[in-house]
């Protein structure tokens, strides 16, 4: 693995650490984003670890420009840094990092980042995952729902089972189900699939009172 970090404190708590971990040998340093470019495309490593805030590149843009890169698609990257800002974790993620740890973690954890990194898993720092799925459930919750009931309103529900007849038979609503199941089925659908529709946009108003008329029709007739 590369590391690089403008801090020689740092790569050399990091070698020390890392170089006593089964599997995992540091083969290459770098001080500055575009010698870690360099670095990792010549030595091809399978996992490189870069800080984000380091002279003449980025952490975050030198970790596009390896992602980017067909050569080393085989390379993962670890982001460690000091700085937990959202806006680094984002952009971190979409140039293609497979990890994000904050420099203050247990070691252990950044041990376990690069394992994962090394085998196409990810790691975050729990702190940071905890805003993460935040901010994701946030989103979620400001985007309409997709449903697959969407397509089948765009269909047409029925056919009439004879010319001139405007009848919704059940297994057009629901296949398999008898006429029974159109009412109570089909005002479910309606609410799932369309929730504070009108009864003038309701495409379903014209096959329920038909199907309560035939319901209580049948039962007079069955009375008899």
């Amino acid at each position: 693995m590369v590391l690089a970090d403008d801090q020689e404190a740092v790569r050399s708590a990091y070698r020390f650490f890392l170089d006593r971990q089964p599997g995992i040998t540091v083969v290459g340093e770098a001080r500055d984003g575009v010698e870690a470019v360099r670095t990792v495309r010549h030595l091809r490593p399978d996992v490189a670890i870069l800080d984000i805030r380091m002279p003449t590149l980025d952490g975050l843009e030198a970790t596009a420009q390896l992602r980017s890169s067909g050569e080393l698609e085989h390379t993962r990257v670890v982001i460690a840094t000091t700085f937990d800002l959202d806006e680094y974790v984002d952009t971190a993620l979409a140039n293609g990092a497979s990890g994000f740890i904050l420099k203050d973690t247990d070691p252990a954890l950044l041990v376990e980042a690069v394992r994962a990194a090394a085998v196409g898993d990810a790691l975050i720092s729990p702190a940071v995952t905890v805003r993460l799925l935040r901010r994701l459930a946030a989103r979620t919750r400001r985007s309409p729902t997709p449903s697959i009931c969407r397509s089948r309103r765009s269909r047409p529900t029925s056919r009439p089972s004879r010319p001139g007849s405007q009848s919704v038979t059940a297994s057009r609503l629901h296949p398999g189900h008898g006429a029974r199941d159109v009412t109570g089925s089909g005002r479910l659908l309606t609410q799932r699939c369309a929730p504070g529709l009108g009864h003038q946009e309701n495409p379903y108003r014209h096959a329920w009172p038909r199907a309560a008329k035939e319901k209580r029709r049948g039962s007079r007739e069955c009375g008899k």
